[in-house]
């Protein structure tokens, strides 16, 4: 059940985080601005660092953090577990 619903979270997000034409990363304009700058940073440093193991906490964190996101700000953390998806898909984290 969780699986299905994490899924269901990626990919009616995806759109929204998807490259255009000929372009290589996804759309993070509007990701940032719900979130501490210590957040990003940790992300960041992360891919940097190719730290498999630590973006996928992040991404259970934003998982787990969704609703209380969407109470606070209007919107879930979708658009964030989706970035961090798209980085671990790029990173190869997923064997």
């Amino acid at each position: 059940m969780r699986i299905l619903l994490i899924l269901i979270i990626i990919i009616s997000g995806y759109s929204l985080l998807k490259p255009s034409s000929g372009d290589s990363s996804p759309n993070t304009s509007n990701l940032w601005g719900n979130y501490s700058p210590i957040v990003k940073e940790r992300i960041d440093k992360a891919v940097q660092e190719k730290d498999c193991l630590q973006l996928q906490k992040e991404f259970d964190a934003a998982y787990k953090n969704s609703n209380n996101q969407r109470h606070r700000t209007g919107t879930s953390n979708s658009k964030l577990m989706n970035f961090l998806d798209y980085k671990m898909t790029q990173l190869k984290c997923y064997k």
